[in-house]
């Protein structure tokens, strides 16, 4: 079913609300992406409803120029947005999402913010997919969705995660916080998605982030939890966050009722996260009141990412999208990890190897054997060259000894390609 963007008469707070595509999650929790994990993914000290991320103070953003350019920005020559058949918005996991946000969130959200944030805040951003922009650091984790904007360059200055509401909702996080706004338990896998993009909005220096699910958006805002006294250093902040940050987060369901005006929709929500991050979206020790921020002048905001940029890590070179890659990386550890245990299982212990092989038994005593090795420990006399071959003939042992071995095995035989 397609959806006409535009009308006579409508205004860019129509065509920022317009009913976005019915979804159905087919996928059950176990068949979902599960979330990236990774033990150096920061946790929040404190988390809190993000409770000013609402409409009304929303329209009061720049001086009021939000609310009017909400009521006044004609939208006659804004693209139509067709979602595609319906046949299309069935979810079983993560990448079928992104294909329906692809056809209909992010193209309203561009052409919205191609047609007004030089007028707002006189920069431009723009929606794009995690892998077009980089993390400054050496990283094979890439977010799923990216703020790409000309002052930062190929630094991502939203990002943003898509999940499955089988395996991950705000609900779910909400049963992981006690009373005080502490997370319970930070290994839980409804904590996983807010610590990743806590990570990535530490290693760009952004204080906006979000994820997206067939359910809703949850918008995010990074922070410290404990006041610093004096001005800190780009360094000295990512530090203190990353040691002792907070966590706000609003969400915006997927479906919302179109007659409303007073609420909040997905590509509001985005339109308005996108035009906060490129106006004035680094971390900082303290914020001041959502409806009080201001366009920052270019000079000032110009200088200040010159000096962010100098501050933060060599970019990335891998450009990933992760949920696929761990998803496989995973499943070949897993069965590496069978293999190794089968084989050690299958082998003799040292003291049984000794007793078969006199030769073995001879080295027994040296000092120069490692008797949990599987050979001989010749120490400096190894060349590099050797090491290298006998640990491919290992992990080619390993791999015979997959389901796909022996077929391995005979591929390998009859090419002529053998180890040394």
């Amino acid at each position: 079913m397609s959806r006409r963007s535009t009308s006579s008469g409508t205004t860019l707070l129509d065509y920022l609300r317009q009913a976005n595509p019915t979804v159905w999650c087919k996928g059950d929790q176990s068949s979902s992406a599960g979330s990236t994990k990774h033990e150096d993914y920061p946790t929040p000290s404190r988390v809190k409803r993000w409770k000013e991320f609402k409409l009304t103070n929303i329209r009061k953003i720049f001086d009021n120029a939000i609310d009017l350019a909400l009521k006044d920005t004609p939208t006659e020559a804004f693209r139509t947005i067709d979602s595609g058949p319906v046949e299309l918005n069935d979810i079983f996991k993560e990448d079928c999402l992104n294909s329906v946000i692809i056809r209909s969130i992010q193209p309203i959200t561009v052409e919205a913010l191609s047609k007004t944030s030089q007028a707002i805040v006189e920069k431009d951003i723009f929606m794009h997919r995690g892998t077009a922009a980089k993390l400054p650091s050496k990283s094979r984790f890439q977010p799923d969705w990216a703020g790409k904007t000309s002052l930062r360059g190929d630094i991502n200055a939203l990002p943003g995660d898509t999940k499955v509401s089988k395996s991950w909702t705000s609900l779910m996080f909400k049963t992981q916080l006690n009373s005080k706004g502490e997370i319970k338990y930070e290994k839980s896998p409804y904590v996983w998605p807010v610590r990743q993009v806590f990570h990535y909005c530490i290693k760009t220096h952004s204080r906006y982030g979000f994820i997206i699910t067939d359910a809703e958006l949850v918008v995010l805002r990074f922070g410290l939890a404990s006041q610093q006294n004096g001005q800190a250093s780009v360094e000295k902040i990512r530090e203190y966050i990353e040691d002792d940050g907070y966590a706000e987060w609003q969400s915006i369901p997927w479906k919302h009722d179109s007659d409303n005006t007073g609420s909040l929709s997905i590509n509001l929500a985005l339109w308005v996260l996108h035009l906060l991050a490129v106006n004035n979206g680094f971390l900082e020790s303290n914020y001041g009141k959502l409806s009080e921020e201001v366009k920052r002048p270019n000079a000032e905001l110009i200088q200040q990412h010159k000096e962010v940029m100098a501050c933060l890590e060599p970019l990335s070179g891998k450009e990933t999208d992760v949920e696929d890659e761990v998803e496989s990386g995973q499943r070949a550890a897993s069965i590496a990890s069978r293999a190794e245990s089968q084989r050690s299982d299958a082998l003799p212990s040292p003291d049984e190897r000794a007793a078969d092989d006199p030769y073995r038994a001879s080295f027994q005593s040296s000092s120069n054997f490692d008797s949990n090795a599987r050979t001989p420990f010749v120490g400096s006399f190894v060349s590099e060259g050797s090491t290298t071959r006998s640990r491919k003939r290992r992990q080619e042992a390993m791999q015979d000894e997959t389901p796909n071995g022996s077929q391995k095995r005979r591929l390998r035989k009859d090419s002529g390609s053998t180890s040394i």
